[in-house]
């Protein structure tokens, strides 16, 4: 978990790091008119929380399709083992938990970033 929570930082930081390259002479003119910082970092913060949160709900949608469809497959695998059906209460906690680091991750990829790339 930690290596795929290392590799989506990093995917977020080089994503919102060329999205402030590109729009690097809109943030000057912001810059030049007055406006604070976070008025300029906000947006690319926003947009890393999105991704982390996004990405994390289409990874759960993804398992729990996999793991309903699978699960005559699995059962007999695991014969004697009761490990399905999985409660819905538990994949929707699987879920918060989820968008809950997927947003942590995406808010620290982009503050690493926005700090690295607006000085």
């Amino acid at each position: 978990m930690a290596v795929f929570g290392l590799v989506s930082l990093l995917v977020i930081l080089v994503v919102i790091g060329m999205k402030i390259t590109l729009r690097r002479d809109e943030i000057e003119i912001l810059q030049l008119l007055g406006a604070s910082s976070w008025y300029i970092r906000f947006p690319f913060i926003f947009e890393g929380i999105f991704y982390g949160a996004v990405g994390a709900f289409i990874a759960w949608g993804i398992s729990y399709l996999l793991l309903l469809y699978s699960t005559s497959f699995v059962v007999n695998f695991f014969q004697g083992i009761a490990l399905l059906p999985v409660s819905y209460l538990f994949m929707l906690t699987v879920l918060g938990i989820e968008i809950l680091s997927g947003i942590i991750i995406g808010s620290l990829g982009s503050l690493l970033a926005v700090k690295r790339y607006l000085k």
